[in-house]
């Protein structure tokens, strides 16, 4: 089929096949985040913290009523700009390029997923906008959320991977927010951290899974929960590595926020600095960040 051929029809086919593919294509770590729907802007309010306030002694008869003023924090998200393109050449049909098994719509679409998630694995350890304009930029700090390389309960432990002593000191670390119980719990480990945790659960016994929730995939050898979290397998390169040590995150669902600023947009049309052949082009707008430090734990784990 020529170029000429081409119509909006086509283009309308295309656009939609994108969009199927890509809410088809299973997200990392999309299930953990918190949706903040309808965000515009450069910069938007994803979430305002409100301070932890205390109730008073009735003071005496007569007296004012309190005022108690409550400590709030906006947080906000920015959105990121993410593209992808390939330019065709003129022997390619374009029917069986905006056909839904195509590698032009499987790819794409395909290639937005990952980078959405690179996005929301950026923003567990990364910095995050507060202030009343979002101008203000914080580093990730909790000093009180870290479990070392060399952890082990009562101390003198030597640097190891994930430890079923680690996973338990993480959770014991986020139930410093009293709300943990009405959350939901995620962990993101790297390929090594996951064969860890598969080999130690594997050889436990059928009572001990059970009892603690454990639900392992004996194909993928893969565990996708245990002791109440859920259990994430990221890429390497989603995840902090120095010196052999991975930083893992667990974390509170509530803690952990995105917003989709942008739907996928598709379009095709001939570039004239390529010989005015057709070139497909796919944009997005996504943005992801985190709420409060203490709702995200360090997890060092020894990657041999």
């Amino acid at each position: 089929m020529a170029y000429g051929d081409m119509t909006t029809a086509h283009r309308y086919e295309y656009n939609e096949n994108v969009k199927l593919a890509f809410q088809q294509k299973k997200s990392r770590l999309g299930q953990a985040f918190s949706m903040q729907p309808n965000l515009k802007g450069k910069l938007a309010q994803a979430i305002e913290l409100i301070g932890a306030t205390e109730a008073v002694e009735g003071g005496g008869r007569g007296e004012d009523s309190p005022h108690i003023e409550p400590r709030t924090e906006p947080v906000f998200i920015q959105p990121l700009q993410r593209e992808w393109g390939i330019l065709l050449e003129r022997e390619d049909d374009i029917k069986r390029i905006i056909s839904y098994q195509s590698i032009h719509v499987q790819g794409g679409a395909a290639a937005f997923v990952r980078a959405f998630d690179r996005i929301r694995a950026a923003a567990l350890f990364g910095p995050r906008r507060v202030g009343q304009d979002g101008l203000t930029i914080e580093a990730y700090n909790n000093p009180n959320g870290t479990v070392p390389v060399n952890y082990q309960q009562g101390g003198g432990g030597s640097n190891s991977g994930l430890t079923l002593q680690k996973i338990i000191r993480a959770m014991a670390l986020l139930s410093l927010n009293e709300d943990m119980e009405d959350d939901e719990i995620y962990m993101a480990i790297s390929v090594q951290q996951m064969e860890n945790l598969f080999n130690l659960l594997q050889f436990q016994s059928s009572d001990f899974r059970r009892e603690n929730k454990a639900v392992l995939d004996d194909k993928e050898r893969t565990v996708h929960s245990f002791m109440g979290c859920n259990f994430i397998r990221v890429p390497n390169s989603f995840l902090p590595i120095t010196a052999l040590v991975r930083q893992c995150a667990m974390w509170m669902k509530t803690g952990m926020h995105e917003a989709p600023f942008m739907d996928l947009e598709t379009n095709i049309g001939p570039n004239p600095n390529k010989k005015f052949r057709q070139q497909i082009y796919m944009e997005a707008y996504f943005g992801s960040t985190r709420s409060e430090d203490s709702r995200v734990v360090s997890v060092f784990c020894l990657e041999s």
